[in-house]
């Protein structure tokens, strides 16, 4: 008896394949991590947002607060010029209303240190300006662009583009309205040095900045571009072009965003412009709190995580220890149990295992003596039931053959009968189409015989109708003769009445005068007689004509009287003949009836036959399988029980085996 043994093959590592303590650290870092970093990123997300809204509503607010000064500061000076316009009278600049307009100006210009210049140009030219200044001789108010913008106006107030004064080099703009009695127009120059001031006071964020564009596009106020420079940047064309809105971009290699609106009074493009790394450089210190909390959270949890980890897997580590004793055959390992948590409920149930394990391995023990007994025993009886298995399975095999037999004879008799059935069907088959050609035949001979039959009283009728014709064609002659006659009387009397008429004409000659009306009615009378006459010869033609198709007809008419007797002949004759097939075929239906009712039960006789036949073939098949069946489960048996002796021989080696293999046991 060979002894096989099995060494402990070792566990293959793999990437996953970390021990319990591990895998719990790597558990709790990661839902430490988690929750830690989601929220300090979240938290980020959220301040870095917050300071960009707070530094982009700083530069909305800015630039509200321009846009408010801007219409504030020229607003009033509209309200100005348009006084102006009502008091200032047409001869103003006369020598008479020359001191009251100047002092007018002087006194507005002390009230109003911004206005750079007040000044009024008439519609000849003159312009009459406070503080005075030096104009060439060919000045003409009437050509300066505000002057013609304010007469274009319709009354109201006119304000011209910015520009940059040549002397001072301030932002002036003009406003200026024509006079109410259009004999010229005021204006005031102004300074916007105050919103110069003003944005130079204003900050977004750290580094961002308002500034100020002309609605042609230059720079009015700017830290760092010079007044009246064109802007030339990438976003220039979107700001001209939308009334407000915000706008990314990049300058020198910082990202930047403007908030930008128009002014509705001078159409000027107010901007506030912030820079976005300023978010980033505010929010930085939350990041670094952030980073520097999750990381210390991450270790105190890991020490926790640790003490936590290190409680469960110290006593899984020692139930492996005692578990790899109890698989190496020792059974007297116990493990020691001091909580009541799930560890130590798994080493009670250890200690019950390795119990059951003990009390199994000698109930085996046991079992395995009386199993060894019993299997030498079975092996003794499996060699006599193999002998008397033997003599059925030779007797069953002779069944079966003799069986086999039986079974092709009844194949050759099944085959036979129902080759005589399928004749005795096909004669039948022949004899029902007989019968039915025999039924339709008499019926064709009765519907022959009743078209002879109307036919012998269709040909009377033409007779009699021939006969009746005849003697009307005659009357019709003996008529045209009659006509015949009476057209030669009026022949006749057309003759006399054309002599008579031909003998008034001579009297009527010889009258003279007095007998030309009646020689007119004679010539008249004469030619009425030649027509009847020639109309006596038509009818006399014609009814000859008559005369001898009458005289053909009644040839034809006796002719086809005599044809009419013939054909009545023939009809009655050939009633007399359907007549005999009618009674010759009813006698031939009634035979071949007879003859299919004795073929039809011949066909369910061989029915009958080929059905007991068949009967008698399944049983035969059946009890040829069955004996089969019986033969090759007598076989399978003596096969089963020469496995059984073989089994029995190797369970009883097999007893032996788990004897010594239970030896290997420490049970006590």
């Amino acid at each position: 008896m060979n002894k096989k043994k099995h060494k402990k093959q070792p566990a293959k590592k793999s990437l996953f394949s970390f021990t319990i303590r591990k895998k719990l650290m790597l558990s709790f870092i990661i839902i430490l991590l988690i929750p830690s970093i989601s929220i300090g990123y979240t938290s980020y997300l959220k301040a870095q947002e917050e300071i960009k809204n707070q530094i982009a509503m700083s530069a909305d607010e800015n630039v509200k607060i321009l846009d408010a000064f801007i219409m504030n500061f020229i607003k009033p000076k509209m309200a100005d010029t348009n006084y102006f316009s009502t008091r200032l009278k047409k001869d103003f600049y006369n020598e008479e209303e020359l001191d009251e307009t100047i002092n007018s100006f002087s006194q507005y210009k002390e009230l109003h240190p911004e206005a750079v210049a007040i000044y009024a140009g008439s519609e000849n030219g003159d312009l009459v300006i406070y503080p005075r200044a030096d104009l060439p001789d060919d000045f003409d108010a009437t050509t300066r662009p505000w002057y013609q913008g304010a007469m274009e106006a319709k009354g109201q107030a006119y304000i011209t583009e910015p520009y940059v004064d040549a002397v001072s080099g301030d932002i002036l703009i003009t406003v200026a309205q024509k006079l109410g009695d259009r004999s010229g127009v005021i204006g005031i120059d102004l300074s916007l040095s105050a919103l110069s001031e003003l944005t130079d006071n204003i900050a977004i964020g750290k580094e961002g900045y308002p500034f100020i564009l002309s609605a042609a596009g230059s720079y009015l106020v700017h830290p760092s571009e010079e007044t009246g420079t064109e802007a030339d940047a990438s976003w220039t064309k979107e700001v001209l072009e939308k009334e407000k809105g915000q706008v990314q971009y990049t300058l020198d290699g910082v990202r930047k965003e403007m908030r930008f609106t128009t002014n509705e009074l001078t159409g000027m493009k107010v901007i506030g412009t912030m820079n976005l790394d300023e978010i980033s450089s505010a929010v930085r210190p939350i990041l670094l709190s952030t980073i520097l909390f999750v990381g210390i959270f991450i270790l105190v949890g890991a020490a926790i995580s640790y003490m936590i980890v290190r409680s469960i897997t110290r006593p899984l580590n020692q139930l492996v220890l005692a578990t790899d004793k109890v698989s190496e055959g020792d059974l007297t390992q116990k493990f020691d149990v001091k909580n009541n948590d799930e560890i130590s409920k798994l080493g009670m149930s250890f200690n019950k295992m390795v119990q059951s394990l003990q009390h199994l391995i000698n109930q085996v023990g046991e079992k395995a003596v009386h199993l060894a007994s019993s299997s030498e025993q079975l092996t003794a009886s499996s060699e006599q039931n193999n002998m008397a298995t033997e003599q059925v399975a030779n007797s069953i095999q002779e069944v079966a053959s003799a069986t086999e037999q039986q079974t092709e004879k009844v194949k050759e008799s099944t085959a036979v009968v129902k080759d005589m059935s399928s004749r005795i069907q096909q004669i039948m088959l022949n004899t029902n189409i007989v019968a039915k050609t025999a039924n339709e035949t008499n019926e064709v001979v009765v519907k022959g015989n009743s078209a002879i039959d109307l036919s012998t009283s269709q040909m009377k009728n033409i007779n009699k109708t021939v006969s009746e014709l005849g003697s009307i064609v005659h009357t019709l002659g003996k008529r045209s003769e009659e006509i015949g006659q009476i057209v030669n009387v009026i022949s006749e009397i057309a003759d006399q009445t054309n002599l008579l008429a031909l003998n008034a004409a001579i009297e009527a000659a010889r009258a003279g005068e007095h007998g030309r009306g009646f020689a007119v009615v004679a010539d008249e009378v004469r030619k009425l007689a030649e027509q009847s006459s020639k109309s006596t010869e038509s009818i006399r033609e014609l009814i000859s004509t008559i005369q001898t198709d009458t005289n053909s007809a009644i040839y034809s008419m006796e002719k086809g009287t005599a044809e009419v007797e013939k054909g009545i002949d023939l009809v009655n004759n050939a009633g007399d003949a359907f007549s005999h097939i009618q009674q010759f075929a009813d006698t031939v239906s009634s035979q071949i009836a007879e003859v299919s009712a004795s073929i039809k039960d011949m066909a369910e006789g061989a029915d009958q036959v080929v059905e007991i036949v068949s009967a008698i073939e399944e049983i035969a098949a059946v009890t040829t399988s069955e004996s089969q069946d019986v033969s090759a489960a007598t076989e399978e048996q003596l096969a089963s029980m020469e496995e059984i002796a073989a089994s029995a021989a190797s369970l009883s080696g097999m007893a032996e085996e788990l004897l010594d293999s239970i030896k290997k046991f420490k049970v006590n």
